[in-house]
């Protein structure tokens, strides 16, 4: 016994002479991602003004990038969503959308970024940034990068430069995804002037950032960042405001535009019944005529009645005979890119169309019938509203659904807006009423200011009142 333990030493002490070259051995850390991805920010912040405190903050940002051209000077494209900024956590409600911003720019394999499109996002820029050569766990660099600050929520973003200190710690797993651990950290130093476009009224800002972050092994492509921040910042006038807590940004691979089995699942669901055909109303809010937008089809006025029947001696849409099986009124002929032999026949007289949108598919219901300049829906649009949530429950996964309101150029815009908010948020709740979780939904209203038609007759008027649903990432 006494002669195994040196072989048994001997022989841990080659193992561990064969695990060390192998924990310690450097690794390459570049980005080399070429597919689209959605990037989701969400804070949770301690707020101070003057040093009083005021309460949480909860604020959520969420962006799809599409790359345009391949590495190594790849260029990206998107939008980002801002949600309205709350002082409680409003995770488990329907959250409303403040803004939609579209964003262009040019990323290189160290992660620096040059903005062709700058409207404020990203927040964080050029990071995190890689170092030129191989890495191993303890090994450090710097880079520059560019912080975007709004702390007033002006709509007046400031740049901030800033100085940004890494150290590789290892590899690991995350959620059964290879990744590599980078810690970071750096300081907030602004002066009034720095950036010529930011906010006149910011007169300095102050504050320090730690941050964890993890990055595909395989691609480098960021999968989650955690950073814990404590910014102060002054003005020309007013309270000082500090923001203490931290922020989330997640990455995640998008659902590929030509391959979205939401849209199979909509189309199939639709097929299978529920709802009624809109009648026209007095003040046009429900059949809508007109053409249609492009790659949708909508009700006809000439066209087959509300019952779904088309007149006699006609075709269902996509050339299906006039007596093939059609679904009781829900979607419109939707887009013409599916083949047809997959296609179920569509009734024209649902006053609802399918589009296969960049943003992803989209419900748009045409003519719900509200109570006039009221959120409030009519009795009759539960048929309907029962058909669009049985669709919206077929979709697969937890995705997330936005409503947008829309209504005709009559009254004054800030009430067109206005109304238009609240009956996206009223269809939401019908919806959540119908057993959909309010955590899926987000809302929002456009007024008058995205029609589909002149606002010249109250056909057109019609057609411009109207809520679309759009099936996000």
């Amino acid at each position: 016994m006494r002669g195994a333990r040196p072989a048994a030493r001997m022989i841990l002490a080659a193992l561990a002479a064969a695990a060390a070259p192998l924990a310690a051995q450097p690794v390459p850390l570049s980005y080399a991602g070429t597919d689209s991805y959605v990037i989701t920010e969400k804070s949770d912040w301690s707020r101070y003004e003057d040093g009083r405190y005021l309460g949480h903050v909860y604020r959520e940002v969420r962006g799809r990038m599409e790359p345009e051209s391949s590495l190594p000077d790849a260029v990206w494209k998107g939008d980002f969503l801002v949600f309205e900024e709350t002082l409680r956590d409003s995770s488990a409600a329907a959250r409303r959308v403040d803004d939609q911003v579209p964003a262009a720019f040019r990323m290189g394999a160290d992660g620096s970024i040059r903005m062709i499109l700058d409207n404020g996002f990203p927040g964080l820029r050029g990071f995190p940034a890689y170092p030129p050569g191989p890495v191993a766990p303890g090994d450090r660099w710097t880079a520059e990068g560019v912080r975007i600050v709004d702390p007033r929520n002006s709509g007046i973003p400031t740049r901030t430069r800033i100085l940004v200190e890494y150290e590789y710690r290892g590899e690991e797993d995350y959620k059964g995804i290879p990744v590599r651990r980078i810690f970071a950290k750096f300081a907030v130093r602004y002066r009034a002037g720095q950036d010529p476009k930011g906010d006149p009224s910011l007169r300095e800002a102050q504050g320090t950032h730690d941050a964890d972050i993890l990055v595909r092994a395989d691609t480098g492509r960021p999968v989650v960042i955690r950073d814990r921040l404590d910014e102060t910042f002054f003005f020309t006038s007013g309270p000082s405001l500090r923001h203490r807590g931290f922020t989330l940004i997640f990455y995640d691979a998008a659902v590929p535009r030509t391959a979205d089995p939401a849209s199979g699942a909509l189309r199939t669901a639709l097929a299978g019944g529920g709802g009624s055909a809109p009648a026209a109303s007095a003040d046009g809010a429900a059949q809508v005529p007109g053409p249609a937008p492009s790659g949708t089809s909508v009700p006809d006025p000439s066209g087959p009645p509300a019952s779904g029947a088309p007149p006699a001696g006609s075709t269902a849409s996509h050339g299906l005979a006039a007596g093939a099986p059609a679904f009781p009124g829900l979607l419109g002929a939707g887009t013409p890119a599916l083949p047809p032999p997959e296609t179920p026949a569509l009734d024209p007289a649902s006053g609802i169309a399918l589009e296969d949108r960049p943003e992803g598919p989209t419900l748009v219901a045409f003519g719900l019938r509200f109570v006039p300049d009221q959120d409030a829906l009519l009795p009759e649009e539960r048929g309907r509203l029962d058909g669009i949530a049985a669709a919206l429950k077929a979709v697969p996964g937890e995705r997330t659904f936005l409503v947008t309101g829309h209504t005709a150029d009559v009254g004054n815009p800030a009430g067109q807006k206005d109304l238009s908010i609240r009956r996206a948020k009223r269809v939401v709740d019908e919806l959540v009423a119908r057993g959909i979780p309010a955590s899926r939904f987000l809302f929002r209203g456009f007024g008058a200011e995205r029609p589909l038609a002149p606002n010249d007759n109250e056909a057109n008027r019609a057609r411009n009142r109207r809520v679309e649903i759009t099936v996000l990432n």
